[in-house]
C-alpha cells in the first residue's frame, strides 16, 4: 500500500518562547545552504492564521514547517509526493526527516537561542483519506507497521501510541508517547544508522 502525504509533528519544549518571525530567516538559510534533504523551494508565512500552518519551508517533495495547529506549536515534515515502496518505508521516510530537520532547527536557530524541541511525543498525521480512512479499523491496518518503525527508532524506549477520535472526515491522527525518550538528536541519530 502507498499513502500520501504522511506527516510527523514534535512539540516544542516551551511554546512561550516562539517568536515566528525569527522562524522565516532560518528557513530562508536553510534554502541557500541546502541544510535539509530535497528540493527546497520557498518560505511561506501564515502567522497571521490562529492554529493554523504557521511558517512553511516549502519544498518539491515535501514541507518542513513550524506549525501552529491544535493550538500547540511545534516542527512538522509532511511527504508530499516521490513516496517509498511499502508503509514502513514511507513512515520510516518521513520520521527521519522530520527529526533530522527538528534537530537542525535546535541547532540552527540563532542569534536568538535554540527552538527547544520535545522527542517524548509526537503526531502522525495520514491525510490519505481514501486509503487510510480516519477509522480504527485503518489504524488497526496500519498499527503494525507504526509500531515496527517507532522500534527502530526509539530503541528500548517503551512507545505508546493512540489513534485520535475525530469526525469521520478528519485526517487519520496518531498520538506517540515515548516518556523516556532520548533527545531529537539521538533519536535523529538512529534514523541514519
Amino acid at each position: 500500500m502507498q499513502l500520501q502525504r504522511i506527516s510527523a509533528k514534535f512539540y516544542l519544549a516551551d511554546p512561550r518562547s516562539l517568536d515566528l518571525a525569527k522562524i522565516t530567516p532560518v528557513f530562508h538559510r536553510w534554502i541557500r545552504a541546502a541544510a535539509v534533504e530535497g528540493m527546497l523551494i520557498d518560505v511561506a508565512t501564515y502567522a497571521h492564521l490562529p492554529d493554523g500552518p504557521g511558517i512553511v519551508l516549502v519544498g518539491h517533495e515535501g514541507d518542513y514547517a513550524i506549525d501552529m495547529s491544535e493550538g500547540r506549536p511545534g516542527f512538522r515534515y509532511e511527504r508530499k509526493r516521490d513516496r517509498a515502496e511499502s508503509v514502513r518505508d514511507q513512515l520510516r521516510l518521513v520520521l527521519r526527516l522530520a527529526l533530522i530537520g527538528a534537530a537542525k532547527m535546535i541547532d540552527d536557530h540563532d542569534p536568538h537561542g535554540p527552538v527547544p524541541i520535545r522527542s517524548d511525543e509526537a503526531l502522525i498525521t495520514i491525510s490519505d483519506r481514501l486509503r487510510a480512512p480516519n477509522t480504527d479499523a485503518a489504524f488497526k491496518t496500519l498499527r503494525s507497521d507504526i509500531e515496527a518503525v517507532l522500534s527502530e527508532i526509539y530503541g528500548e524506549t517503551h512507545v505508546m501510541i493512540q489513534r485520535e477520535a475525530g469526525e469521520p472526515s478528519a485526517p487519520l491522527r496518531i498520538r506517540v508517547s515515548a516518556p523516556k525518550a532520548l533527545s531529537i538528536a539521538a533519536l535523529a541519530s538512529a534514523t541514519v544508522s
